[in-house]
C-alpha cells in the first residue's frame, strides 16, 4: 500500500498544520466579526431581495437559512468564540510541537470540552454544518494528540 504521506511526515504534524492555519483563519475572523457586526445583515437584505427577483435561487434561500436568527449578540458570541477558540488551539499546539509532555493533557482536556460545548449548541441553539465540521475536525485531533503522548510516554519509559 503507498502512503498518502512522505515518512518524515507524521499525521499529527499534518493536523497539526492545519489546526494552526484553522487557528490564525479563526483569530482573524473573529477580530473581522468584531468589526463587521452588521455585516450578517446586510448579507441578509442583499439576500432578501434576490429573493424578491427570484424567489426559488438555491444559493439565496440557502444563505438565508443560514443567517435566519443572527443577531448582534450571535455574532459578537460568535467573535469571542472563535478568538478564544484559535488562541487556544495556538497554545496548545506551541506545546505539542515543542514536545511539551505537560502540554497533551490540557490539549485533550480542552478540546474535548470544546467538543462537549460544540455538541451542545448544535443540539441546543444553532444546527450549523460549520460546527459539526469544527466538532468532528477536534475529535479528530484529540485522536492523534492522545497517540503522539501514548508514543511520547512509552519512548520515555524506554529511555
Amino acid at each position: 500500500m503507498k502512503r498518502l504521506l512522505p515518512s518524515n511526515v507524521s499525521p499529527l504534524m499534518v493536523g497539526i498544520i492545519l489546526k494552526t492555519v484553522n487557528a490564525v483563519l479563526e483569530i482573524v475572523l473573529g477580530i473581522a466579526l468584531f468589526f463587521f457586526v452588521g455585516a450578517g445583515r446586510f448579507i441578509a437584505r442583499l439576500v432578501a431581495k434576490e429573493l424578491i427577483e427570484d424567489p426559488y435561487d438555491p444559493t439565496a434561500t440557502f444563505i438565508q437559512h443560514l443567517l435566519q436568527g443572527v443577531v448582534i449578540h450571535t455574532e459578537m458570541f460568535v467573535a469571542a468564540y472563535l478568538i478564544i477558540h484559535g488562541l487556544i488551539k495556538l497554545a496548545v499546539i506551541t506545546g505539542i510541537i515543542t514536545k511539551t509532555r505537560w502540554a497533551y493533557t490540557p490539549a485533550i482536556i480542552v478540546l474535548f470540552l470544546l467538543v462537549i460545548y460544540e455538541l451542545y449548541r448544535y443540539a441546543f441553539v444553532t444546527h450549523s454544518v460549520f460546527l459539526v465540521i469544527f466538532m468532528l475536525f477536534d475529535l479528530a485531533f484529540i485522536w492523534l494528540i492522545t497517540t503522539d503522548y501514548v508514543k511520547l510516554k512509552k519512548k520515555e519509559e524506554k529511555s
